[in-house]
C-alpha cells in the first residue's frame, strides 16, 4: 500500500504521542496511520532534541516522571515510525520566514512550516500559535490543529 499523504509534525504533537494528555489519542492515530504506510510523518532531524528536552523538563523540572520513565519513554518515541528531515536546506528560509511574521514565531517553529513548505504537504501541530503562524504561509487546509 502507498502512503496516500505526508504530513509535517512539530514537538507538541511528538509530545502528546509520549504523555497522557488531551489530544494525544488524536495523536498517536498518526502514528497508526504511518505504521499501516497510510502516512508518511515527515520531521526535522532535531525534533529528538526537542523530545529529549521534553523528558529532561518533565524529569529535572517539574518532577513528573522518573528517570526510568525518561528512559522508556525515549526508547519508545525512537520506534517510531518518523522520517526524517535534514534541517540544513531549511534554516535560511525558516530565518527569513520567522523574521517577517515577527514575535510569536521562533525558528524552531518556523522550520517546521518551511519543511511542509518545501515537502509540499500538511503541518499538523497541537500549538494554537503555531498552528496561527503557518496560516500565515501555508494554506489553512494544510494546517491541522490537535486540541
Amino acid at each position: 500500500m502507498t502512503p496516500t499523504k505526508t504530513v509535517v509534525v512539530d514537538a507538541s504533537v511528538a509530545a502528546k504521542w509520549l504523555f497522557a494528555e488531551s489530544g494525544a489519542g488524536e495523536a498517536l492515530a498518526l502514528l497508526d496511520a504511518a505504521a499501516e504506510d497510510r502516512l508518511i510523518i515527515l520531521v526535522p532531524e532535531f525534533l529528538d532534541i526537542e523530545v529529549a528536552n521534553a523528558l529532561w523538563r518533565r524529569h529535572v523540572l517539574l518532577g513528573e516522571i522518573p528517570i526510568q520513565r525518561v528512559d522508556s519513554l525515549w526508547d519508545r518515541y525512537r520506534l517510531f515510525p518518523l522520517n526524517v528531515y535534514h534541517h540544513a536546506g531549511l534554516v535560511s528560509d525558516a530565518l527569513s520566514a520567522a523574521c517577517a511574521y515577527g514575535r510569536g514565531l521562533t525558528i524552531y517553529d518556523a522550520t517546521y512550516i518551511v519543511c511542509a513548505m518545501h515537502n509540499a504537504c500538511g503541518l499538523v501541530t497541537a500549538d494554537a500559535g503555531q498552528a496561527k503562524a503557518a496560516r500565515e504561509f501555508l494554506a489553512a487546509d494544510d494546517v491541522a490543529l490537535i486540541r
